[in-house]
């Protein structure tokens, strides 16, 4: 019964990977066909600033993956950065390929906690399988114990009564 349930859970949760693996290449497709479309848009001049440009990148992101990215603290992070990048190129402040250097490792510096963070997340998941196999394993149910009733005895009596007092004896 225990290796039907285990059996049952592992493949419950690896459809729901699945699931999500597929949602995430799709989200991953959406998002840079959208943001390909931005930088055409840049390019051809329909946006005319580099912070018009990072915000279309930045929405076109926030709608596709925003509700189902695991850590939008990072992806806060990286499209602020993006904003402030291009408020300096649009001022005059960064050249082009300064401010793709510092996307860069900003970039760089995030993608190590997403690492970082997976890891941990990994290990999480590991200790709680863990935890789950060992309750499985020693949820085994308490031996039955058998009580044997103890032969019924006979018991001879006889009653004797003296006015309102009655008398019996057992042996």
């Amino acid at each position: 019964m225990r290796i039907l349930f285990l059996a049952i859970l592992c493949l419950v949760l690896s459809g729901c990977a699945t699931v999500q693996q597929q949602a995430a290449a799709q989200d991953t497709e959406a998002v840079q066909s959208a943001q390909a479309d931005c930088v055409r848009r840049f390019d051809s001049g329909e946006l005319k600033t580099h912070v018009s440009r990072a915000q279309c990148l930045n929405d076109a992101e926030q709608t596709i993956a925003g509700a189902r990215y695991p850590y939008p603290d990072l992806m806060n992070l990286w499209q602020a950065t993006r904003i402030a990048l291009a408020t300096k190129e649009d001022a005059g402040q960064l050249t082009d390929a300064d401010a793709k250097a510092a996307y860069a490792q900003t970039m760089v510096q995030i993608q190590s906690e997403i690492d970082r963070r997976n890891a941990a997340n990994q290990m999480a998941g590991a200790a709680r399988a863990q935890a789950l196999s060992t309750i499985l394993a020693n949820s085994r149910p308490a031996p039955l114990t058998v009580y044997q009733l103890p032969q019924p005895t006979t018991l001879n009596c006889t009653s004797s009564a003296i006015g309102n007092i009655i008398n019996t004896n057992c042996y």
